[in-house]
């Protein structure tokens, strides 16, 4: 498994970790089962920082991700408007999907990309 996750105390705000060998199927599985469990002890919006800083992204990886975010049956799906994602990392396919996200088959949600997590949690902080 090359995905963490960790929910900050007290807060509606989880920093999810990509490591390599990434594998969409296996590691978003994981990360949407935790994140199904955040929502249900929490209310409102939920904040999601997702790093990909550290994963070499393929635009199969891209595909076969984005696919998995809009599940219409997940609680975690972009459509349902409960997450928030935020990105981390500064590669193309990085700001690709997170264009992707403002089309409606995505959920047409905005997606902004920060250079670190920690600059994404003072956004959040904000």
């Amino acid at each position: 498994m090359s995905a963490s996750i960790e929910r900050l105390a007290h807060k509606n705000v989880a920093i999810v970790r990509y490591t390599q060998p990434f594998n969409p199927v296996q590691d978003l599985t994981h990360v949407k089962t935790e994140l199904e469990k955040f929502l249900a002890s929490s209310s409102g919006v939920f904040n999601v920082i997702v790093d990909l800083s550290q994963i070499n992204l393929t635009f199969a990886d891209l595909v076969e991700s984005m696919s998995q975010t809009v599940d219409p049956a997940s609680e975690t799906s972009a459509k349902k408007g409960r997450l928030v994602n935020i990105l981390v990392g500064s590669d193309a396919l990085i700001k690709m999907a997170a264009d992707a996200y403002a089309q409606e088959q995505y959920g047409k949600t905005k997606v902004d990309i920060y250079p670190s997590v920690e600059v994404a949690l003072e956004h959040i902080q904000a």
